[in-house]
């Protein structure tokens, strides 16, 4: 019997950077403030390139190391402001200004994992870096969101974002409103690639995927 998990591509802040330490605390404060209003346990922060596919360890590992060779460094700047959402997993959030690097390389490992690229229905991408989970009330959400503007927005070193220049493989059962058992499995560099380089990846890319 296979035995498979549900598994997300991410892209990860640079450990002890300011970002990663400023976002990390936010999200651990209020995961544990709101946790009686219907947040979720805290999470490492992130900005998802894939998510909800499953299949077994080794299939995602392979697929993460191939992804990786397929890709060039990404960047993921800036963050454009703080909002709210109606998902679970998308319920207060810091959005990414959309770049044509970010978005292809989403689409690719989309194609890579046999999921449906987009944000779902219909709608195109969105990178964001999650700030809270749950099923939180509004007046709830617009305090966070509020909080969050005046917390992490005024920073200059938060706002310009960073350079990917890995992705990391995260075991993230989605019915685990805990977070407890999300772990990540796997980090692993991309490949050095000028943008000359880059452009014609993308643009091959493209041929590729467009119908005749």
């Amino acid at each position: 019997r296979r035995m498979t998990s549900i598994w997300s591509i991410w892209l990860e802040p640079p450990p002890g950077g300011v970002l990663e330490q400023r976002s990390g605390e936010f999200i651990r404060a209020q995961s544990a403030r709101l946790k009686p209003h219907g947040a979720s346990g805290a999470f490492a922060p992130h900005v998802t390139l894939v998510g909800g596919f499953e299949c077994t360890l080794e299939e995602a590992r392979r697929g993460a190391v191939q992804l990786a060779a397929d890709l060039a460094r990404i960047p993921v700047a800036p963050f454009m402001d703080v909002t709210k959402g109606d998902r679970f997993h998308q319920c207060v959030y810091m959005r990414v200004e959309p770049n044509d690097q970010l978005a292809t390389a989403h689409a690719i490992a989309a194609e890579a994992f046999g999921v449906k690229a987009g944000n779902g229905g219909g709608s195109p991408y969105m990178p964001h870096l999650s700030l809270v989970y749950g099923d939180v009330p509004e007046s709830e959400k617009d305090a966070c969101v509020a909080e969050a503007t005046a917390q992490l927005c005024g920073d200059a070193e938060i706002v310009s974002g960073w350079e990917a220049t890995n992705v990391s493989l995260w075991r993230t059962d989605v019915g685990d409103a805990t977070c407890e058992s999300w772990e990540r499995v796997e980090l692993v560099p991309l490949r050095k690639c000028g943008l000359v380089k880059w452009a014609r990846f993308y643009e091959d890319f493209i041929q590729r995927t467009q119908p005749p």
